[in-house]
């Protein structure tokens, strides 16, 4: 099993790859997943969304388009893929609750992903902000 990098009486918190670290950790054994992982903003063109679609429909539960994404770095080009949401199922305890960020551009195709792992979507929470100032005038 993978090391904790933090642990108390509260929580444990592990660094490293998810997928690495959740394939370690034991069926049934987190109460919580909670997580802000990649938005995939640059590979979201309709031939790549197509593509990776078909492939995880089609059972290819790891694919991912390839490509570079944010700062050009690879991690960042898609959505997670199926494979990390089935890890975080499969870890949940009964009733628990998992809990994702999404890019508002690729929000659909991360819970996508989510929902062909297993998971049920019952609500989603926006987070709605402004920044500066109208340009319009006050009132």
């Amino acid at each position: 099993m993978t090391t904790p990098y933090y642990s108390d009486d509260h929580v444990t918190l592990w660094h490293g790859d998810c997928l690495d670290v959740l394939r370690t950790l034991p069926d049934a054994s987190v109460d919580s997943v909670v997580t802000d992982p990649p938005y995939g903003l640059t590979n979201i063109d309709s031939a790549h969304v197509s593509e990776t679609i078909t492939r995880w429909v089609n059972g290819d539960r790891t694919y991912l388009p390839g490509g570079s994404g944010f700062m050009g770095k690879a991690w960042d080009a898609f959505v997670p893929p199926v494979a990390v949401w089935d890890e975080c199922l499969r870890v949940l305890k009964p009733g628990g609750h998992l809990l994702a960020f999404a890019g508002s551009r690729t929000h659909d195709l991360m819970t996508l992903g989510i929902r062909l792992a297993g998971f049920e979507i019952r609500d989603s929470i926006a987070w709605l902000y402004g920044s500066g100032f109208s340009k319009g005038g006050l009132m």
